[in-house]
């Protein structure tokens, strides 16, 4: 499918736009960057948000052709200095007094520290979409961009195949408490679908628990699951041109014979308690957490992480010893393990905290062999000279994200451009085949 980009700079101007408190005033907007206040209307959580917002901010928009649509705050401009770099966001249709939620986004690059929020839809001519930010992280104003992209697809994508839990399956296991892992293939005729949207029912039309856009094969979905219960669900194969509904497919989750919930919580945590100088790894502010579980037969593990107690960020199925990304520099961080099983999790659960070391440890499969990088300090270009064929170079700030990449044909004479970036210190990654090595460079 061959898509048109419009992003000439006619259609990027930049909108002084303030949002009205409601949906019913919603201002409408159209391609461009828009600026927003800060966040005090009115809320709403037809998207099913785990931690609902206690306010919102809302605006619409129309558009004249099919398009798919980008809409992202993950901007220079969001340095939670000046404006927020922490957002949440949620696109609906209908009408304001019947509002269906089409897809929301709370964090672009959570592995990466990236709390800003993006996310992409197939718009359709002449529908009226609905955008509403929310305070959930951050009450404070930042800046958005709407971009589109013009559909020339000439069908829609044919439908998904060969589901898991297949049609009819028993005994499927409740992951995380109370979801289930659903997988499918896509088809490999006509044109190629932008995303998928998961519709679960309790009934055979397969969508009144609720509909999620956007998911991938093989993700664990929670919805409220419990055992011994038949569930329908479907698969909307999605691009620019329309949709595609699969078959409407059924399982029943397996029986649960846990009489009780775990009463044991997980111990002896790495990071330990209170520990400082916890080493975080470049280039993703990784972090390994390891702790000692619990007697307790069938058992999963939801990892809770925040920078206040209690810690507000679940991460369902983690297993000990599983490195966790997206950690900033010296910062303090409290989390906690709940121990699941079919019948529920554990109410008893120690809540740790540790700090993290003010650098990031670099740890590579270093070239073989020797590299430099001149001038360091640099202005903007910056020379590699090395005798291996370098395949990409990614550029990360000291909080872990990745603020620029070049891939081979973007490495330009041995050299690559940095004047777009702020003053300070990045760590740059140079690849060739499976070897890599990380080198501090300044920018001034």
């Amino acid at each position: 499918m061959k898509k048109i980009t419009l992003l000439a700079l006619a259609i990027m101007a930049f909108q002084f736009n303030f949002a009205q408190d409601t949906c019913a005033t919603a201002i409408s907007i159209s391609a461009g960057t828009t600026s927003v206040g800060s966040i005090d209307g009115t809320a709403d959580n037809t998207c099913g948000w785990q931690t609902p917002a206690t306010a919102g901010e809302w605006y619409s928009y129309t558009p004249t052709a099919n398009y798919t649509v980008t809409i992202s705050s993950n901007l220079l401009a969001n340095d939670g200095i000046i404006n927020s770099d922490d957002t949440r966001v949620s696109i609906y249709t209908g009408s304001c007094g019947a509002l269906q939620c089409l897809t929301g986004n709370d964090d672009f690059d959570f592995d990466n520290g990236i709390y800003l929020s993006e996310l992409t839809f197939s718009a359709t001519s002449g529908t009226t979409y609905y955008i509403l930010w929310d305070d959930r992280w951050s009450a404070s104003g930042f800046d958005f961009t709407l971009t589109e992209e013009l559909c020339t697809a000439t069908a829609a994508p044919q439908a998904v195949t060969t589901p898991t839990p297949a049609d009819g399956a028993t005994d499927v296991a409740i992951a995380g408490g109370d979801g289930v892992v659903f997988s499918w293939l896509e088809s490999t005729a006509g044109v190629t679908a932008d995303s998928y949207t998961i519709s679960i029912g309790a009934t055979p039309t397969g969508d009144d628990i609720g509909s999620l856009a956007d998911v991938s094969s093989g993700t664990l979905i929670t919805f409220g699951a419990t055992s011994g219960t038949t569930y329908y669900w479907k698969i909307d194969a999605v691009n620019c041109f329309g949709e595609t509904s699969s078959d409407v497919w059924s399982f029943t989750t397996a029986i649960c014979t846990e009489l009780a919930i775990p009463t044991s919580a997980a111990s002896n945590p790495t990071p330990a308690n209170g520990a400082s100088g916890v080493a975080i790894q470049a280039p993703d502010g990784g972090v390994v957490f390891e702790w000692t579980a619990p007697d307790v037969e069938g058992e999963s593990y939801n990892f809770n992480i925040g920078i206040s107690n209690p810690p507000t960020q679940t991460i369902v199925g983690v297993e000990s010893g599983d490195s966790i990304t997206g950690f900033a520099v010296n910062t303090t961080y409290y989390w906690s393990i709940d121990v699941v099983n079919c019948f529920g999790q554990t109410t008893t659960t120690n809540v740790w905290s540790f700090t993290t070391d003010d650098v990031l440890s670099i740890e590579d499969n270093e070239l073989e062999t020797p590299l430099s990088v001149h001038p360091n300090p640099t202005s903007g270009i910056l020379n590699i000279k090395s005798t291996q064929n370098i395949d990409s170079i990614n550029v990360f700030n000291l909080l872990g994200q990745n603020v620029a990449s070049f891939s081979k044909n973007a490495i330009i004479d041995s050299s690559i451009d940095l004047s777009d970036l702020s003053n300070g210190l990045y760590l740059v990654k140079i690849t060739a085949g499976e070897n890599t090595e990380t080198l501090r460079v300044t920018k001034e």
